[in-house]
């Protein structure tokens, strides 16, 4: 087992305990383990107890959903321990697969293992709509227990009809009815009555479809070949020298955001945690984000997870196919549906509270209504592998070329034009209003790069004097325009005046404009830390008027800046803050978007963006291997 974690449940409790302690709002991020089979995920709190689970797809209806909800009353699946102590939680050693020991005062205990199968089956990848629960009582103890499987639809609106049978429940949702299976008392589980556990039980929660072997043969089988999947998958990472398990266990979460069905990574699995204590406005991220594309592509190159790489650019491939398909306008749009879909209209649901209380909660993103010209060059950057890469089943050809070009022939046009942009670091809008932002001619000159480079590959010599040419214009708008004193700004307009800046400055060199030792950058870095540093000396949040850092720091900026540290000589600097970074995972190791004053996770979890960015300055500040 990984490093495993103990939590004391405090024993001294009101009269009124089993219903009111149960009622209590519980959730906190800092706690909650991912499980998952990149079909499906679900979050688990330390005790156990399921409390964010969307079905049949990361992107549905949630069918448990009391993250979200002030008290914990229903959209909760627990296996409930009397007169609880202590929990110990962690993960079977490289694979998703979570287990929990539950010890109560007396000294009775048990172990629940969680999963979702994954794993090849009859020559195809088998990952079913389905959670296992395998509970087991310690040896020479009776535990005393009641299994409670609330579901919700609607987003907590109501509560579905239930039916049973001799070995399931029937929940009667209107996506689809799911089954629990298990071997427990069926009455025992629909009136949550309290029994002793004298031999292992199985929970699953699968679509209603029957089991064809014995449930102890058929848990034991999905869990064996689950844990081997994973075990192949893990051996074959690319890894640094130095944090090893820190980066496995980002990776493997960072794999649970990967839908494989379409190949699409979202940003996240949940919707409307805040981003900081604040409640600044709520975002539901289980979408992919145009913007983001690239460091994913990049992260996961660097990782050498060619199969995943494959999957996700031929989500990309397919979105170039739907923007630029013939007869209709070239339009991209900054956020997608995990099987493409394009319109995601936003609303608020009043039934949940949201994080902590802090709401709204919505569902959908109108972002994707924005205009955001830096889409265009951030899909040209992500696709750009498929020329080069030879590990890749995907590789580029002119019919990819030309659609590309489709988009470099808007970058031409559009990169001088204000737009909203939306940040890199945690996918909220920055509304430009009276500027223009540098990311937009940024992501035009590196679209416009790479389609020169790419033409010398495919051997187009005009194309390559074209592409080249358009990139020398921009690079030279960008230094006519943005460029204040003796760094760069990130917005034209009166804004220059005050010497604007924020994170994305911090990425020029990664887009490969300006190198990290040039002096430009180095005072470009001097100015952000004074602007935006907080008092952690990392990147921090805005207020509400766009100016100095907030109520919590900003993760993924923030690696951006150990990796500007690193890279301009200051190494001792990087190492320090980037272990203070690691020490603020969460117990199991893994991120949302940002952590409070008070060391608390804020933002959508798991932080799709936030792990890659670990992986990413654990490679670069790692020492090269030695055996």
């Amino acid at each position: 087992m990984e490093g495993e974690t103990t939590h004391n449940i405090p024993q001294t409790l009101p009269k009124t305990a089993e219903n009111q302690s149960q009622n209590q709002p519980q959730e906190n991020l800092n706690d909650l383990a991912v499980i998952g089979n990149c079909s499906l995920t679900a979050l688990v709190d330390k005790k156990g107890c399921i409390v964010w689970c969307c079905l049949p797809r990361f992107d549905a209806d949630p069918v448990f959903c009391s993250l979200l909800r002030r008290t914990r009353d229903t959209g909760f699946f627990e296996v409930d321990l009397q007169n609880c102590k202590s929990s110990t939680q962690s993960y079977i050693k490289n694979t998703p697969i979570l287990q929990t020991t539950l010890t109560d005062s007396a000294g009775n205990g048990l172990d629940i293992v969680d999963f979702a199968p994954r794993f090849r089956h009859y020559g195809r990848d088998y990952r079913p709509m389905m959670i296992i629960r395998m509970i087991t009582p310690h040896k020479g103890t009776r535990p005393t227990v009641r299994v409670r499987v609330r579901p919700t639809f609607g987003y907590g609106w109501g509560s579905p009809e239930k039916t049973r049978g001799s070995n399931h429940i029937r929940y009667l949702i209107p996506t689809g009815t799911i089954r629990l299976t298990t071997n427990a008392p069926i009455s025992y589980i629909l009136q949550e009555t309290r029994f002793l556990l004298e031999e292992p039980m199985y929970l699953l929660l699968m679509p209603d479809e029957s089991i064809t072997s014995g449930l102890a043969e058929f848990v034991a089988s999905n869990l064996e070949s689950t844990k081997q999947e994973w075990r192949g998958w893990t051996s074959n990472l690319t890894i640094p020298f130095e944090f090893q398990s820190d980066v496995i266990r980002a990776a493997i979460t960072l794999k649970l955001c990967h839908y494989e069905e379409t190949g699409a990574m979202v940003s996240a699995m949940t919707t409307s945690v805040p981003i900081s204590p604040a409640g600044v406005e709520q975002i539901d991220s289980r979408y992919a984000f145009v913007q983001t594309m690239p460091l994913m592509i990049r992260t996961l190159t660097d990782l050498g997870q060619s199969s995943t790489v494959n999957g996700f650019l031929v989500f990309l491939s397919n979105i170039l196919g739907l923007a630029t398909a013939e007869g209709s306008k070239v339009d991209l749009q900054p956020v997608y549906g995990i099987s493409m879909e394009t319109l995601l209209h936003q609303k608020e649901v009043h039934r949940l509270a949201g994080y902590r209380g802090l709401g709204p909660v919505v569902v959908g993103n109108d972002m994707f209504q924005h205009k955001n010209n830096t889409v265009y060059g951030s899909l040209i950057l992500a696709l750009t592998p498929c020329f080069f890469d030879e590990r890749l089943n995907t590789p580029g050809d002119k019919n990819l070329f030309d659609k590309m070009a489709q988009l470099g022939e808007i970058l031409t046009k559009v990169y001088k034009e204000p737009s909203e942009v939306s940040s890199l670091g945690h996918h909220y809008l920055c509304k430009i209003n009276d500027g223009l932002h540098i990311l937009v001619p940024l992501t035009a000159w590196a679209g416009c790069d790479r389609l020169a480079r790419i033409s010398v590959r495919l051997q187009l010599k005009d194309e390559q004097t074209k592409w080249r040419a358009a990139a020398d214009t921009i690079k030279q708008f960008i230094y006519d325009n943005f460029v204040h004193n003796d760094h760069f700004v990130v917005l034209t307009g009166e804004n220059k005046k005050s010497a604007v800046v924020d994170e994305h400055l911090l990425r020029m060199p990664e887009y490969g404009l300006v190198s990290y030792t040039d002096p430009l950058f180095k005072n470009t870095l001097k100015v952000v830390e004074t602007e935006l540093l907080t008092r952690e000396g990392l990147m921090g949040t805005r207020n509400k008027d766009g100016g100095r850092p907030d109520s919590a720091v900003l993760l993924t900026p923030s690696f951006w800046y150990v990796n500007s540290l690193w890279e301009t000589g200051r190494r001792d600097e990087a190492r320090a803050l980037f272990d203070r970074l690691l020490k603020a995972r969460n117990v199991h190791g893994i991120y949302g978007e940002s952590i409070g004053h008070d060391g608390q996770l804020w933002g959508n979890f798991p932080g799709s963006l936030s792990l890659a960015a670990l992986i990413s300055t654990a490679s670069r500040l790692s020492s090269p291997w030695q055996v």
